[in-house]
């Protein structure tokens, strides 16, 4: 997601297989060891769909939110298939 909006940001590569989600500094940005998560100075969010609509919002600017409510369906529609088709792991650079 942060790609298609254009964002820089710093890609941080967590590796399940060697156990890095249960390192003590995964597991304080997510007490439940789960990817993806989002860091943006003190703001922490994780889940795919989370943390895409809040991307989506912050840079509305971008379009993948419209700013007529009656047509925000097809706004979460292209969310839903960016959070199906992406394997989100990155950090915005701060």
């Amino acid at each position: 997601m942060l790609r298609e909006l254009d964002v820089d940001f710093e890609y941080v590569q967590v590796d399940p297989r060697k156990g890095e989600l249960h390192r003590p500094e995964f597991l304080a940005l997510n007490p439940a060891g789960k990817l993806p998560v989002l860091v943006e100075d003190d703001f922490v969010l994780n889940e795919s769909v989370a943390i895409v609509l809040y991307l989506a919002e912050k840079y509305r600017q971008k379009g993948f939110l419209p700013h007529r409510p009656a047509s925000a369906c097809g706004g979460v529609s292209l969310i839903d298939d960016l959070v199906v088709d992406t394997k989100p792991v990155a950090c915005p650079v701060t």
